[in-house]
């Protein structure tokens, strides 16, 4: 099992915080840009999920909200990236503004 999963529909971000876990010896991986990131954490759940909080198809809030409903994935941490100023935050661990520095 992979033991991070990046979900970001930007691929420079994607990319920054790969590197930066692999540099941590991390297992990560990220869905494709066309895959539902509820659909591939429901087939294979990971150990973390870093969730950007605005992607185009699904708001990361209700990423959130959706998986903190079902007991398979309610228990697994998430951390939200975000270019936005303010944001609640439903049930994430830790909320953190990008850009960031690793």
């Amino acid at each position: 099992m992979e033991k991070i999963l990046i979900v970001d529909d930007d691929a420079d971000i994607q990319r920054l915080v790969s590197y930066n876990l692999q540099s941590a010896d991390s297992s990560r991986r990220s869905p494709a840009p066309d895959a539902s990131a509820l659909e591939m954490i429901a087939e294979k759940p990971p150990e973390l999920i870093i969730l950007d909080l605005m992607l185009p198809d699904i708001d990361g809030n209700e990423v959130c909200r959706t998986l903190r409903q079902h007991e398979e994935t309610r228990r697994i941490p998430i951390l939200m990236l975000t270019a936005r100023k303010r944001g609640d935050r439903p049930g994430c661990w830790v909320l953190s503004w990008a850009p960031t520095t690793m």
